[in-house]
């Protein structure tokens, strides 16, 4: 089936979040009116917002997965923690509710910037970047839109060794969004 049949929701912690995977998704051919972005927050942690609802938008995904051809993409920032520890806080969300775990042929992609996506931003306009340092936000969360369209343009290349650890993990979930 045509990308441009495939819809896509994406749960996010903000707006820069969500311009950043909804130019991605555009450039790899998703049509932009079949991409839905759960309502944030007007105030409050975007990090907490993304955990609780995570389980809520798996549950949906399950259901209407057999029927249409759908993705969920979660993005949320790891901040001080690890990676890999937000992995686990949201396989223990799904727990929680007695749900499994997501599995590997499930149209799910989790995308988790260390620190916060203008990492990924900043690696992207040719800087070294350390994940280890939090960077200033953006003030106009679309000006990163072509450094991220050539990023999906690129997507089938790898990424050069420089590139954050996060950035290549994000990577290597693709194939669960783009099958």
């Amino acid at each position: 089936m045509s990308e441009r049949y495939t819809e896509i929701v994406i749960l996010c912690e903000d707006f820069q979040h969500f311009i950043f995977a909804k130019t991605f998704l555009e450039e790899c051919g998703i049509d932009s009116r079949r991409i839905r972005l759960v309502l944030l927050p007007k105030k409050g942690a975007g990090e907490s917002f993304v955990k609780r609802e995570y389980p809520r938008e798996v549950k949906s995904f399950r259901q209407f997965s057999s029927k249409k051809h759908i993705g969920l993409v979660v993005m949320m920032d790891a901040d001080s923690g690890s990676v890999q520890e937000h992995f686990v806080q949201l396989d223990r969300s799904l727990r929680a509710r007695n749900l499994e775990a997501r599995s590997p042929k499930e149209r799910i992609g989790i995308f988790i910037p260390k620190w916060h996506i203008e990492t990924w931003i900043m690696f992207l306009e040719g800087k070294d970047v350390d994940e280890k340092i939090k960077y200033p936000h953006y003030k106009d969360e679309t000006a990163c839109k072509p450094l991220v369209r050539e990023l999906a343009r690129n997507r089938h290349q790898p990424l050069p060794d420089n590139a954050p650890e996060s950035l290549k993990m994000a990577c290597r979930e693709l194939p669960r969004i783009f099958p």
